[in-house]
């Protein structure tokens, strides 16, 4: 299973054409987007663990600055939230029943 996900990784990087592969990939640039601008958020908070600084920043959600952050920190937890989409929606794809085109299923065959 991880070689099958390790040559489909390596087949991503193959891209043949641009434009196609960049529609596919804007919601995940959204996602980086959001973990990174939360990630700024929930850092500029002191004092507290890592479980305070997140319900308070998400009981603070008003005061968010909508800037996107450079810090290395918030950059890498702005990839790891669009990583872990794109690896959501590729394991929900990869599971889709693949059903037989132009045949019935189940029991309705077996009829008359």
């Amino acid at each position: 299973m991880i070689e099958k996900i390790l040559k489909d990784i390596k087949g991503l990087f193959k891209v043949q054409d641009k434009a196609k592969f960049l529609k596919q990939n804007i919601p995940y640039l959204a996602f980086f987007y959001v973990g990174n601008i939360f990630s700024h958020h929930i850092r500029a908070y002191t004092g507290g663990d890592v479980i305070d600084k997140i319900f308070q920043g998400i009981l603070e959600l008003n005061t968010m600055s909508f800037i996107p952050s450079i810090h290395l920190t918030d950059i890498l937890i702005g990839i790891g939230v669009a990583a872990l989409i794109k690896f959501i929606v590729y394991s929900k794809g990869k599971n889709a029943k693949k059903f037989r085109q132009g045949k019935e299923y189940g029991s309705a065959r077996w009829v008359a």
